[in-house]
């Protein structure tokens, strides 16, 4: 199914009896405020996100989905959540753009209830800080988990001791996301590590903008990257011989071709529950700034040592002990 017919599914249920906030009327409407027109493995995700909530909610709401994009800039990602708001139709927003998520989990206030459940880093980002378990902030619900970027670097260093490292970013998260640059080089130097900021802004040949005296390149999401240049990118950097570390998606990035990574392999499907119930809850009367903000992944250092053999690299027999090894023989 594609994401048009998705957007266009409208199940209708019979709506609550029980006080919900929407108890009276038939339909629920949910903005859905993307990066872009999402393509690919992005349309997919998506398609976890509005399905899971349907499954959830049938019984007692009607759900329509309305998509708002954002044309790839932080000015048109803007503009799409606030076209949400203005919307007299639209009931609750859902943030489904990863760059999207990053840049706008700081955003001051929120006129409608609003999910994020795909924040990587709420200290890092400036999100609002829990309480009580919750957002504490009035209509904003996001989901991150509770291990933040300093583990990220202790973690992989054990790996391999880097203290120069270029740090890949999409450019829309740096236009946007508050003190980002500042936080991050602070959590590196405590450390020891240096940072370089690579910002990619839809070009390509990305590899080429890596600085030729760091030592590891540690890459975020890139939303906007094809996944032919992603792969194509990961096999530059194992011909220079550089360590490169995934900051999200765990054991499946290490097979695609990443050194390492500690992040938890991501279940999408339990994500997308976890983000359903939470706006689920709202949907029957509750806050959204009190629904849980934690997700809770199991976090497992994982190395790809058929990289680690392309790079020269032997990693240390206790972290070799502890981590998962993909491709631990050579072929």
């Amino acid at each position: 199914m594609d994401l048009r017919a998705i957007f266009a599914a409208v199940l209708i249920v019979t709506a609550s009896p029980f006080g919900a906030v929407w108890a009276e009327q038939d339909d629920v409407t949910v903005a859905v405020v993307t990066d872009g027109v999402p393509e690919g493995d992005f349309e997919r995700l998506q398609q976890i996100f509005t399905s899971e909530l349907v499954r959830l909610a049938q019984t007692e709401f009607s759900i329509e989905y309305v998509p708002f994009a954002g044309g790839w800039t932080a000015d048109g990602i803007r503009a799409a959540l606030n076209g949400a708001y203005e919307n007299p139709d639209v009931d609750m927003v859902l943030v489904l753009g990863i760059a999207a998520n990053q840049m706008l989990v700081s955003h001051p206030a929120f006129d409608k209830p609003t999910f994020m459940p795909l924040v990587f880093d709420a200290d890092l980002l400036g999100a609002p800080v829990p309480q009580a378990g919750g957002s504490g902030r009035r209509n904003l619900n996001y989901l991150s988990d509770s291990l933040q970027f300093r583990d990220d670097l202790q973690a992989l260093r054990r790996v391999f001791p880097f203290t120069r490292v270029a740090f890949v970013v999409d450019e829309i998260v740096l236009q946007s996301a508050g003190d980002v640059v500042t936080r991050a080089r602070e959590n590196a130097q405590d450390l020891g590590v240096t940072l370089t900021f690579v910002v990619h802004a839809g070009q390509s040949a990305l590899w080429e903008q890596i600085p030729a005296n760091v030592d590891a390149v540690l890459v975020t999401g890139l939303p906007r990257m094809p996944a032919a240049e992603f792969d194509t990118m990961l096999n530059k950097f194992v011909e220079r011989g550089l360590p490169a570390f995934s900051l999200v998606g765990g054991q499946s990035s290490v097979a695609r071709g990443f050194l390492a990574s500690d992040a938890a392999d991501q279940d999408w499907t339990r994500l997308a529950r976890r983000n359903a119930l939470n706006m689920q809850a709202v949907l029957l009367g509750e806050p959204a700034s009190a629904q849980p903000v934690t997700f809770e992944g199991k976090r497992q250092l994982t190395i790809n040592m058929e990289v680690a053999r392309r790079i020269g690299l032997s990693p240390r027999f206790d972290v070799l002990t502890e981590a998962v090894l993909l491709n631990e023989e050579p072929a």
